[in-house]
């Protein structure tokens, strides 16, 4: 059974069935618990997570600690492998899984509040007071960030106003995070230094293009280089001296002993599921181009060339893109990214072409996981009387692929890896 939920949307044209495939094509390479199971394994006595081996009889108690929206599923997976060897842990994340030894918490996103507080303290707890024969194998991934909030100084309320008055001024994914890092006591390399000395593992599932696992929910267990310094820069450029307060900033961990007992590897990123695409696309018969895995810029502009783009190239044409765009808010409308990006191309879209967009974790700031485009879903607008442009320009996303149906319904998917975009010609 595929991921996408209403399949039928993708079934009114060859063009769309090929591009369905493409899209579980995309699901299926960054399955979490298929991820965790081709990672770790015990083999004669030895824990082998990804290259690193570790003798079990070098260990008297294994942790497993997380956050993020891969975390349940990647500790479930884990919960099968190692079985009764796990002492004990607790992860956060934003869908609850039924665990067995490690302990789960449901935190809110996008946005923090005492529930993600109370749920960090806890973590904090699990790996406090550990010895240098203590494992801690950690699970980290995309909207970690929001979870791991320990403020000092702050409420989780201002958090939310920082954060929100950042996303609506465009900031980068950068830019978030090392704000983030400098507010809470719980990201920016801090759990590895409250496991210190037990040995540090971290999985990292990661959402951030380029896949700099220091900004992968604001690199918990990563040793961390931007300062005190570099948040005040950001704070001046978004105008956030009033709700961030000198006393609330926190200096993440610089000491390298902290970090040398702790392995960080990446898991999964975008890459896994471009490859995944390009591999259905070609077996299809379409000339595919991964463009690149680091996307940046707003995506509205990002969507009005890649139509461009996509209407010129030669028939049979798939390309390919991974990445976050950026959207400025200027209405009070609703939607995100990818429904934001896609609605561009409605406007100049032609017969023969198919621009889809998709975040990987199901939600594009709201229900929909992200939409698609080509002739039909024009067509279906005049007929509807609503107009792309307009709705566009007043960041009305959402309304306009409700309305059209043109919209990728997953559900929750516990995998995030970023936002996932292509382009085909027939």
């Amino acid at each position: 059974m595929g991921r996408v939920q209403n399949s039928e949307v993708f079934k009114k044209s060859a063009i769309r069935t090929e591009a369905l495939s493409i899209l579980e094509a995309l699901y299926a390479s960054i399955d979490t618990e298929r991820v965790v199971e081709q990672m770790v394994k015990i083999v004669r006595n030895v824990l082998l997570i990804g290259e690193v081996k570790i003798p079990l009889d070098s260990i008297d108690r294994i942790f497993v600690v997380g956050a993020g929206k891969c975390s349940p599923a990647a500790a479930c997976a884990l919960e099968k492998i190692l079985e009764k060897r796990i002492t004990g842990g607790l992860i956060l994340g934003t869908k609850k899984r039924e665990l067995c030894s490690i302990e789960m918490r449901e935190g809110t996103h996008p946005f923090p509040s005492e529930i993600n507080i109370q749920a960090t303290n806890e973590l904090l707890q699990v790996i406090h007071g550990l010895t240098p024969r203590d494992l801690v194998i950690t699970l980290i991934s995309g909207g970690g960030s929001t979870l791991l909030c320990n403020p000092r100084n702050m409420t989780c309320e201002t958090e939310r106003d920082v954060i929100e008055k950042m996303f609506k001024g465009g900031a980068t994914i950068e830019e978030l995070n090392t704000i983030r890092k400098h507010i809470s006591g719980a990201r920016g390399g801090m759990l590895a230094y409250h496991a210190y000395p037990a040995r540090v593992v971290s999985l990292i599932f990661s959402d951030v293009p380029g896949n700099d696992l220091g900004m992968v929910a604001s690199g918990p267990t990563v040793r961390d280089v931007t300062t005190i310094a570099d948040a005040r820069r950001i704070m001046k450029k978004y105008s956030l001296e009033d709700e961030i307060l000198a006393d609330s900033l926190i200096e993440t961990v610089k000491d390298e002993k902290f970090f040398e007992r702790t392995i960080n590897i990446l898991a999964v990123s975008n890459d896994t599921a471009l490859q995944a695409m390009k591999s259905s696309a070609e077996s299809l018969g379409f000339s595919s181009t991964i463009v690149t895995n680091a996307l940046s810029g707003e995506a509205k502009e990002i969507g009005a060339n890649i139509i461009q783009k996509i209407k010129s190239a030669p028939a049979k044409t798939a390309y390919f893109w991974g990445g976050e765009p950026t959207v400025t808010i200027t209405h009070s409308g609703k939607g995100g990214r990818e429904l934001e990006l896609v609605l561009a191309a409605v406007p100049q879209v032609v017969d023969g072409v198919i621009v889809v967009g998709a975040a990987s974790d199901g939600r594009d700031n709201c229900d929909f996981g992200g939409a698609i485009c080509d002739i039909m879903t024009l067509e279906n607008a005049r007929a509807k009387k609503i107009d792309p442009v307009k709705s566009l320009n007043e960041n009305a996303s959402y309304k306009f692929f409700e309305t059209v149906g043109d919209f990728i319904l997953t559900g929750e998917t516990g995998e995030n890896v970023s936002d996932l975009i292509f382009a085909l010609k027939k």
